[in-house]
């Protein structure tokens, strides 16, 4: 049983592969949508930022006393942080 990753260990297996989606054009011209795979690089180094930054930014946002409903569910209570 592999367990579970820590956000470090995901963090570092995806920006790779986002930086290698991005290239990818630049080094194959042969691609039939040449356009997906950088949009798919962008996309994976978008989850692994948030993947970082949301721990990060969690408390000082709940400091401040940033918090609120999602306003899409409403019989939802306040959302608060898990740690």
């Amino acid at each position: 049983m592999l367990g579970r990753l820590s956000f470090d260990a995901v963090c570092a297996m995806i920006l790779p592969l986002s930086f290698s989606f991005i290239a990818l054009p630049f080094w194959k011209n042969d691609l039939v949508l040449p356009t997906l795979y950088p949009c798919l690089g962008y996309g994976l180094m978008a989850f692994a930022c948030s993947l970082k930054l949301i721990p990060v930014l969690g408390p000082i946002f709940e400091a401040r006393g940033l918090k609120g409903r999602d306003r899409l569910k409403p019989h939802q209570r306040e959302l608060y942080v898990l740690y």
